[in-house]
């Protein structure tokens, strides 16, 4: 098979890198105006087309009617209208990748091109610098974020194993997939800082799919009564998925001195915080449909493995705790492209 051909135009510092990044993987081939610089690219090993892209003589010795993209690299505006045209008169299917200006938009220089030269044109893709540079500095501040609260949670669980070895992990009463899938999580995360853990609710689970869930999975968790030994025992409490409310019965007031983390995407209780320890980890994030795509960004940002059993826990959560996939927020979404390729859908049928 033919590697895929790809004509950039304009051969300066963008376009250059740019061919830098594709040359090998594809073949490349680059228009430039300057000759200067078409020189400096043919002898640094580039196949370089010394003339103007806009001219269909140009682009016809660069072979337009055989490329599979044309990446157009200059920022000049009305340089982009006159080469769109002439690329669309010699090939009016071939993608087109437009460096937009930041004081311009695509559908601007679309309705001008027709404007002027009387013709509908297609741009296939168009990326602005500017647009660009914001979307890197956000997504790199959110990433950020997404380390730091995993980074706050490995240090937290680290704390407690200097206390003690063993870490309660509590559910709501009747814990439905989400809750179950995420307290596992969280028992895994902190079995790989040394803790001894077990999860607990304290009602029923009814639900036959539910009850297949944990099944099928193998699930560890245990039923309790209020003030039970298995309660009592455990120094330090972690509450996932839930919060001390009419729906967590088997905690008293005492034992919420001992809530060291909390991991929940539903509203935070008012004055909740005043009744926990002050250096407890909390994480509570309404706007995320789903416990366990935050346990999920904790497992990408800790770079932790998610197996087969897991990682369909996971999925099954998120899965019933956004409606079947019918709401999304950008956390759910994540979690599921992480989740990808680690889900056992023979199980996942049998629930």
């Amino acid at each position: 098979m033919s590697a895929m051909r790809v004509l950039i135009l304009g051969g300066g510092s963008i376009g250059r890198s740019v061919a830098q990044a594709l040359k090998g993987e594809f073949e490349v081939i680059i228009i430039e105006r300057d000759e200067i610089r078409a020189k400096s690219l043919s002898e640094s090993g580039f196949h370089v087309i010394h003339g103007d892209f806009s001219y269909t003589a140009s682009l016809l010795k660069a072979g337009i009617e055989k490329v599979d993209l044309v990446v157009m690299s200059i920022m000049d505006v009305n340089g982009i209208k006159r080469t769109i045209q002439a690329i669309r008169n010699n090939n009016s299917e071939v993608p087109i990748l437009v460096l937009i200006p930041d004081e311009i938009t695509v559908e601007e220089i679309i309705s001008q091109i027709k404007e002027e030269f009387e013709t509908d044109v297609k741009i296939d893709y168009a990326v602005s610098p500017k647009a660009a540079t914001i979307k890197v500095i956000v997504d790199t501040v959110k990433n950020l974020g997404k380390k730091k609260n995993a980074t706050l949670l490995s240090k937290k669980l680290s704390e407690i194993k200097q206390k003690s070895d063993s870490l309660l992990i509590v559910m709501h009463d009747n814990p439905d997939p989400d809750a179950m899938a995420s307290a596992a999580a969280l028992q895994v995360i902190a079995q790989n800082t040394g803790l001894r853990t077990t999860i607990v609710y304290g009602g029923e689970i009814t639900h036959h799919e539910n009850r297949a869930f944990v099944n099928l999975l193998g699930l560890d968790i245990r039923k309790v009564s209020p003030g039970s030994y298995e309660v009592k025992r455990h120094p330090t409490i972690a509450l996932i998925d839930c919060q001390p409310n009419g729906n967590l019965s088997i905690l008293d007031d005492e034992d919420l001195k001992k809530i060291e983390i909390l991991i929940d995407h539903h509203q935070l209780l008012q004055n909740l915080e005043e009744k926990l320890p002050k250096d407890a980890f909390i994480d509570i994030r309404p706007d995320v449909n789903s416990t366990a795509s935050i346990i999920v960004e904790y497992f990408q940002s800790l770079n932790m493995e998610v197996n087969g059993i897991l990682g369909t826990s996971l999925f099954y959560g998120i899965y019933t705790d956004t409606k079947k996939f019918s709401k999304f927020s950008t956390t759910d979404l994540d979690a599921l492209e992480f989740l990808a390729g680690k889900v056992d859908y023979e199980i996942l049928e049998k629930i």
